[in-house]
């Protein structure tokens, strides 16, 4: 068996390349940390690979990548919500991938924060009340956890297990000082998303959930706007309308 060194065709995955007869096995570096790596370890490619085989490694690399943004990108009025009655199904596929991700939706489905601020924070900053800056606005933002939220968080930090130096909601397990990114976020929650059949999910699905369930409790759309920190009732009326349901109106 030949070996020899080479890199991968797919993005940030450098690895060895094991040649046997008439095949290729895309061999996981020691202490690889690229989330693809594991996933090619298992593919095996002939020298005629048939289509299928093509298509999923094609499928993973573009997941990858770069993020699986909705047409428009991340823009409010094309992301949707994710509907009431389907958000313990979500919860559920969620946690079969990382518990940190389940902790990821609930902050962003009961506080309205943006992705960005809940993913920069520290296990130290975890608390009953919070005092958030946040990047977009710069403004402070006072955040109090409902008691079952904090609970549910705390127990996670204990069993996790983070320290108060480590990211809230860590890069990996052997990395837990650096945060998780926005794009590997907003990848696994469209994957999610795409297996229930959801369209238009991204991390900022979060955030519209909440702002309709406040919206649905109070029917009084400043307290929304003043909960999302917006300077104009009109962005939050985007937020509120699902235009998606409009277009769909308007075509029928």
């Amino acid at each position: 068996m030949a070996q020899r060194a080479r890199h991968s065709p797919y993005k940030g995955a450098p690895t060895l390349v094991v040649m046997r007869s008439r095949q290729v096995v895309w061999s996981r570096p020691p202490g690889a940390q690229n989330p693809l790596s594991a996933c090619l370890h298992s593919v095996f490619l002939s020298a005629r690979p048939c289509r299928a085989t093509a298509w999923h490694c094609a499928e993973v690399h573009r997941a990858h990548s770069k993020p699986n943004l909705p047409k428009g990108g991340d823009n409010i009025n094309a992301v949707q919500a994710i509907p009431k009655e389907n958000q313990k199904e979500f919860l559920k596929k969620l946690r079969a991938v990382d518990e940190k991700y389940v902790v990821l939706f609930l902050l962003g489905l009961k506080t309205g924060l943006r992705v960005s601020d809940i993913l920069k924070l520290k296990v130290k900053a975890f608390g009953k009340t919070m005092r958030i800056s946040e990047s977009k606005t710069k403004k402070v933002k006072v955040i109090k956890l409902s008691p079952e939220v904090y609970e549910y968080v705390k127990k996670y930090i204990a069993e996790y297990p983070l320290t108060n130096s480590h990211s809230l909601i860590p890069s990996t397990k052997r990395v837990r000082e650096k945060s998780l990114s926005r794009v590997q976020a907003h990848n696994i929650m469209c994957r999610v998303g795409r297996e229930m059949g959801l369209e238009l999910i991204s991390t900022h699905s979060m955030r519209k959930s909440y702002a309709k369930a406040l919206f649905a409790r109070t029917g009084q759309i400043w307290s929304v706007q003043r909960a999302l920190g917006h300077t104009h009732q009109e962005t939050t009326m985007r937020y509120l309308v699902n235009f998606s349901e409009m277009f769909k109106k308007a075509l029928t």
